[in-house]
């Protein structure tokens, strides 16, 4: 061990640093130590040499505030870890259902409540999904009820309409003539445009006149000539015979007015006509047709073009053709019975074309049964009808219809 050194009191006015010197704070005492000069001092003598800092000595504390420190870091990171994993689950990352409720709250989000669809917010997030613009419908349960009866929600969605409660379905057509006596008539209708060159208005009737000794009943309802119906019921009509022809009516010219047409056939340019029906389809429950009844000089002679037949397959209603003739490209074939001729589609019965639809050429055939003695010449007109001829419904109630009727004469 070195001697001890002795201070010079004459020249040293302070003590000479020993080898230690420590700097004390409340709680805590860091201890720097002057690195020894190996090339002068003995190893392990300390000496005078080169500060240095971070050799860290224990003392009474080091152990101790090394433990909080630590333990204050695992505090940390656990707080850390704990706070990220809640956050990532409840408020971290925002959803894209938040993106879109809060870019509703703020504005950025505009509502299109007329159609019922949401624009998203103008952001780089995702996307708003499906159920974000159902929240957001659900926002404005007032415009919701009002879009629920076009069929359409927020997000454009479509969904069954409620109209059955808000929005009942139309009633049916009304008729502004409806009767149920068999001599009713409806009419007459003027300035009907779909009759032209008939005599006077046009009307609709009952006509029920053969239905004696049976429970026939028939109701008709009726708008214009072009529109109308009749309900009919029979179950006990034995005989099968024609029980009634409800009818689209009209008088020709006959000559007997000045100014009128002379009413002869063959002075016509042009005769045509349209119609369009709906009829029962079960032939074995009904039997009816619908057909144009058309009289000439004074009721003498009835000639009949049946369109659309609806008879049973027994050939009850058969009849032997006496001619057949093509018209507009269509044949037809002619059955006589007596004064009453009647033009059936098809070449004979067995080969019926019904046209629950169509146009006929009248004049075309007029003037060929003329030229064939099946008419007589310089025949004269009377009036002319389009309706139907019923027969039997079995009991059932059977609708004939008139969708459209027109008569063009000139």
């Amino acid at each position: 061990m070195p001697p001890k050194h002795t201070p010079d009191t004459a020249s040293s006015l302070s003590p000479e640093p020993t080898a230690q010197t420590a700097l004390t704070k409340p709680g805590r005492a860091w201890v720097f130590a002057r690195r020894p000069n190996r090339a002068s001092s003995p190893v392990g003598e300390p000496s005078a040499g080169r500060p240095v800092v971070g050799i860290l000595e224990r003392n009474r504390v080091t152990v101790y505030g090394v433990v909080r420190f630590a333990v204050l870091l695992l505090v940390v990171a656990v707080l850390a870890i704990g706070g990220y994993h809640f956050a990532s689950h409840r408020g971290g990352t925002p959803t894209s259902a938040q993106v879109g409720r809060s870019s509703s709250k703020s504005g950025n989000a505009t509502t299109r409540q007329a159609t019922g669809t949401t624009k998203p917010a103008q952001s780089t997030s995702q996307p708003l999904t499906s159920k974000s613009a159902s929240s957001a419908s659900k926002s404005s349960s007032s415009t919701s009820t009002a879009r629920s009866s076009s069929g359409t929600k927020a997000g454009g969605t479509s969904i069954s309409s409620q109209s059955s409660s808000s929005n009942p379905p139309p009633p049916p057509p009304t008729y502004s003539c409806i009767t149920s006596d068999f001599d009713g008539e409806c009419g007459p209708y003027a300035s009907q445009s779909q009759i032209v060159g008939s005599n006077n208005e046009p009307w609709v009737d009952q006509n029920v006149w053969g239905a004696g000794g049976t429970n026939y009943t028939q109701t008709l309802y009726a708008n214009s000539p072009g529109d109308w119906y009749v309900i009919g019921n029979v179950s006990n009509n034995t005989t099968g015979a024609v029980l009634t022809y409800p009818n689209t009516g009209f008088d020709m010219p006959d000559g007997s007015n000045p100014g009128d047409h002379d009413g002869h056939v063959d002075s016509y340019n042009s005769i045509t006509s349209s119609w369009n029906v709906t009829m029962p389809t079960d032939s074995n429950t009904t039997t009816g047709w619908a057909a144009y009844d058309l009289w000439f000089n004074n009721w003498n002679d009835e000639v009949m073009i049946q369109t659309d037949l609806l008879v049973p397959s027994n050939g009850d209603y058969d009849c032997t053709a006496a001619a057949t003739a093509t018209f507009n490209g269509m044949a037809w074939h002619l059955c006589v019975f007596g004064s009453e001729r009647v033009w059936k589609p098809g070449t004979d019965d067995n080969h019926l074309i019904n046209q629950a639809s169509g146009t006929v050429n009248v004049l075309a055939m007029l003037e060929w049964m003329e030229q064939n003695g099946y008419l007589p010449t310089n025949s004269i007109w009377t009036g002319g009808s389009f309706g139907f001829e019923i027969c039997n419904t079995s009991g059932t109630n059977a609708k004939f219809e008139v969708n459209s009727f027109s008569w063009d004469a000139s």
